[in-house]
């Protein structure tokens, strides 16, 4: 009995190394976070013609914050949300028709997202988006 504890025993701390050297959860959702901050070029096809935003991402865990610039200049912030590959947030900005909320629903695919952008409770557009050149490339990584 006392020569297979002894056996058993040896594996104790060589499992305990392995748990404290190999990378746990928290690592890697901390590397997977990263990757989608920066600056983003997105398109919207709205009605007629198609308009080009820099939009900015923020992420801590599942939350983000976004800054918004359009073709003028003027700068909108939201927040939003991502849960794996699925991305969602909204901004308001004011028109002469009134404040319109913009919410904005996709998936990212590496360097790549694209979706829909709901305008209000009828409307609704395609967007994609495009890291902006000079960003660090993550193309192929999952989120």
């Amino acid at each position: 009995m006392a020569i297979r504890l002894n056996r058993y025993i040896f594996f104790i701390p060589v499992f305990l190394a392995l748990a404290l050297v190999a990378p746990g959860p928290l690592e890697g959702a901390a590397g997977q976070e990263a990757w989608l901050d920066g600056e983003w070029e997105l398109t919207t096809q709205a009605q007629q013609n198609e308009v080009t935003w820099k939009v900015v991402f923020k992420r801590t865990g599942e939350t983000l914050e976004v800054t918004m610039t359009g073709p003028r200049g003027n700068e909108f912030p939201g927040t939003g949300t991502i849960k794996g590959q699925d991305i969602e947030w909204s901004v308001k900005r004011t028109t002469p028709q009134g404040e319109r909320t913009l919410t904005y629903r996709g998936r990212v695919e590496g360097d790549l997202m694209s979706g829909q952008v709901q305008v209000g409770r009828l409307r609704s557009f395609p967007w994609e988006a495009r890291r902006k050149a000079g960003g660090e490339e993550k193309s192929g990584r999952s989120v």
